[in-house]
């Protein structure tokens, strides 16, 4: 697969919708999330060299044809990234707020005790 770079993303972000990723580790999950991404008008993904499964036969095949329609961009450091995105938007639009990003992260516990608990009563 032939991966973009920054530098393709930056000469083209000008009305593109574009999803950035992270800490993806299941190819089926990739597969999936780019075939959601096209349906839903995404032109870029943006995805670390890192730490991430990258675009293997999995990722092909679970992405129905749809890979060839949205573009990949592997970048060294995601938060670099957003910057330089961030840094674009408001060289181009000084006049438009640019959004902070904020990420965040947390663990879910399934409470199963307690739903089971629930059912036998």
């Amino acid at each position: 697969y032939q991966y973009y770079d920054m530098q393709d993303l930056l000469s083209d972000y000008n009305n593109s919708f574009v999803v950035l990723l992270d800490h993806l580790e299941d190819p089926h999950n990739l597969g999936a999330i780019i075939r959601t991404c096209e349906a839903a008008g995404v032109q870029y993904i943006v995805i670390p060299k890192n730490r991430q499964v990258l675009i293997n036969a999995t990722v092909m095949k679970t992405s129905v044809g749809t890979l060839n329609r949205v573009k990949i961009v592997l970048v060294n450091n995601l938060v670099q990234a957003i910057e330089k995105l961030k840094d674009a938007v408001k060289k181009e639009h000084k006049d438009l707020p640019v959004p902070t990003v904020a990420v965040k992260t947390e663990t879910v516990e399934a409470e199963t005790a307690t739903e089971t608990e629930a059912v036998a009563e």
